[in-house]
């Protein structure tokens, strides 16, 4: 007869556990298996933030698509300092957008890092007031090509507002008060994701 190699009690056959062991094995498998699981749940919270996050990506690639359509005429015209920050440009957009659709993913399985990734809104956030109060308050020469940065929320704020107001002459000053109100529900999202991750 051998002996249980966990606590030395006899046991038949050729098993290396009794079955208390055994048994105590199987649960704290299962347990760990559980709480594996469980980590990987997304948060409601973090669910909401993937939701603007992916609004942002397909409405900013939506307007993105239109505007890459000038990308030849551009390019034929040659490469000027005019085509040269439109590219530019565009490259910033893109590189943002598609980091936006990556973020939601993620945020959707549960297998962001939530703290990392408020931050990261929290940061976009007062960047793009940054760059909107220079656009706005520089002359249009100065930053007629420069890549500016963006939150998600602003995003989708700019495009509703192009699509939805098409006839309405949006002034520079009311573009950056859309920006600031924008960044503010970005900033807030990033707040919500790192109390989120403290929970």
């Amino acid at each position: 007869m051998d002996e249980c190699v966990a606590c030395g009690a006899s046991v038949r056959g050729a098993t290396t556990y009794c079955d208390d062991c055994a048994n105590r094995d199987d649960d704290a498998a299962t347990a760990t298996s559980t709480a594996s699981v469980d980590d990987r749940v997304s948060s409601p919270t973090s669910r909401a933030v993937a939701v603007l996050l992916a609004a942002g990506a397909l409405l900013g690639g939506f307007q993105t698509v239109q505007t890459l359509l000038y990308l030849p005429q551009a390019v034929a015209v040659g490469w000027s300092p005019d085509t040269l920050g439109f590219i530019a440009v565009q490259a910033v957009n893109v590189t943002l957008l598609v980091s936006f659709a990556i973020m939601a993913k993620r945020l959707f399985d549960g297998t962001a890092d939530r703290a990392r990734y408020g931050r990261v809104l929290r940061v976009l956030a007062v960047a793009s007031v940054g760059f909107g109060t220079l656009v706005t308050a520089l002359p249009n020469p100065v930053v007629r090509w420069l890549p500016t940065v963006m939150d998600p929320a602003y995003v989708v704020l700019n495009v509703l507002a192009f699509h939805l107001a098409p006839t309405v002459l949006w002034t520079e000053w009311q573009m950056l008060a859309v920006g600031v109100v924008g960044a503010a529900v970005s900033f807030g999202a990033g707040t919500a994701l790192q109390r989120d991750a403290l929970a």
